[in-house]
């Protein structure tokens, strides 16, 4: 199973640190914040034949950095979102995937509660997405439960009460689910619809596929999007 990693993006809103350097590649204490996933997903046994990471802007930079990595070129980045980013690693993900942001930082503890025992004995029957029930606001991208705490879609602006907790943006997908949501993929780029995010999984796509929480609460994760992100991203960190 292949790990997709999506930073092909510009970064425009953490400029001027990305005018010459790529989002990923920025330094939060003493590594990159690619170096920190790709350091975690080593320890939990992955290989570097195993990462995918789909890259755009400066691309050269984090192909240079990391040289034994598979790489993805989304040579459309300045007009698409990461949905067609992850669109393009479609040969990578048969059999199952997991997803992760290049923009977010997660503690290797989440990584640790991630690939648990307990939750990879459930990982071929089930689907994850990653979510912190500390953390949830109306206008964040939030998983919604029903009545019954059965998860329903993953998106923005749903009401506080229907919110089980802010996604972390670190999701496990096995080979029936990654068949659904890349037929869903292919039908959003079919109609031009290239401003969807990757870890928007909406209702109706939902209640075909199988998909489970794991509940990192507690545990540190940044996503780092401004400058006060990176600031906050800093303190935390070190």
């Amino acid at each position: 199973m292949n790990v997709i990693i999506l930073a092909a993006g510009f970064g425009s809103r953490l400029k001027p640190l990305t005018n010459n350097v790529p989002k990923p590649l920025l330094l939060v204490g003493n590594k990159s914040l690619l170096q920190y996933k790709i350091d975690s997903l080593r320890s939990m046994g992955f290989n570097d034949q195993q990462i995918v990471v789909v890259v755009g802007y400066l691309k050269e930079k984090i192909i240079a950095s990391f040289p034994t990595i598979t790489f993805i070129e989304n040579k459309e980045f300045a007009t698409t979102n990461n949905l067609y980013s992850l669109w393009l690693a479609k040969e990578y993900v048969k059999g199952g995937f997991i997803l992760l942001n290049g923009d977010t930082w997660h503690s290797p503890h989440i990584f640790e509660t991630f690939f648990s025992q307990g939750n990879r004995d459930f990982f071929n029957l089930s689907s994850f997405i990653g979510i912190d029930s500390s953390k949830k606001k109306s206008d964040d991208l939030c998983a919604a439960v029903d009545e019954k705490g059965s998860l329903i879609k993953v998106d923005f602006n749903i009401k506080y009460e229907d919110c089980a907790g802010k996604s972390v943006q670190f999701s496990w997908f096995n080979a029936t689910d990654t068949l659904i949501f890349f037929k869903y993929i292919e039908d959003c780029l079919s109609r031009k619809e290239f401003s969807i995010g990757a870890n928007i999984i909406p209702s109706d796509v939902m209640k075909k596929m199988n998909v489970k929480i794991i509940d990192v609460k507690g545990l540190p994760w940044l996503e780092i999007d401004t400058l006060a992100d990176f600031e906050t991203a800093q303190k935390v960190i070190s």
